[in-house]
């Protein structure tokens, strides 16, 4: 029965672990994501979109933060954002986007999904430009998701 006991808590502890990053311990945690990311260029369209050509050429060039204290575009960011983390198959990416990983140009058979959230428990979803995005093998570049349009993103070194 002790077993079974500490075998439950062992499971339950990695469960809460392996979702959101939480920001309110007092120590500031660095994840390769945190930065200034200026979004360069319209890496490949999804199925549907909501945006057109004007929206989007709105969109080129804006900055989107990154951060234990804000997330998302300029003027629109949430603070003290939480970020929930997950690894997404080939199989789940079809399922949620409707395009393989390789219609975004991933070799790979899965990619880190970011998803941001203004509440702890991950379930208040952030629903402004920069909610959603993707880490790449490169640290300079991320591929952020945005209404049916896959942007990619790089770090602005202009700091």
């Amino acid at each position: 029965m002790r077993k079974n006991l500490i075998a439950i808590c062992v499971l339950i502890l990695a469960l809460l672990s392996s979702g959101s990053v939480s920001n309110d311990s007092g120590t500031s945690i660095s994840r390769p994501y945190y930065g200034v990311w200026q979004i360069v260029k319209v890496f490949t369209y999804g199925p549907v979109s909501a945006y057109d050509q004007k929206d989007i050429d709105q969109l080129l060039g804006q900055k989107v933060t990154y951060s234990d204290k804000v997330a998302g575009i300029a003027n629109r960011e949430v603070s003290n954002p939480y970020y929930k983390e997950s690894d997404f198959t080939d199989g789940d990416f079809v399922l949620y986007f409707n395009l393989t990983l390789a219609g975004i140009g991933v070799k790979e058979t899965s990619i880190r999904t970011i998803e941001v959230f203004s509440d702890i428990d991950c379930k208040n979803n952030y629903t402004e430009t920069g909610s959603i995005f993707f880490l790449t093998n490169s640290n300079d570049r991320l591929i952020m998701y945005d209404q049916g349009v896959f942007f990619e993103m790089k770090k602005d070194q202009s700091k």
